[in-house]
């Protein structure tokens, strides 16, 4: 599954410049192959453009960020199971 999604945000004080202006992609993927075989992979691409406050925050018109949430590959055979794989965010 791809996602694309574009956010706005204003504050909610003065003055009213834009505090977020961010876009991104999230490709989800998962598979079952070979029978025994499960494969899921997870990731996020987010642009910040120029007026977001985390680009603002490191003076950068376009501040790019990747994160791998999951990739996993699982193994089956009857009672038993093994994973191999990582659930952890590549960045902070």
């Amino acid at each position: 599954m791809i996602t694309l999604v574009h956010e706005v945000a204003l504050p909610t004080n003065e003055p009213a410049d834009i505090v977020n202006n961010r876009s991104s992609v999230r490709l989800e993927y998962e598979k079952h192959f070979l029978e025994n075989y499960y494969f899921r992979f997870d990731t996020k691409l987010i642009g910040f453009y120029a007026n977001d406050h985390q680009a603002k925050a490191i003076d950068n018109d376009l501040y790019i960020k990747a994160t791998c949430r999951e990739a996993l590959m699982q193994y089956s055979s009857g009672p038993n199971v093994t994973d191999h794989g990582v659930y952890f965010s590549l960045t902070s």
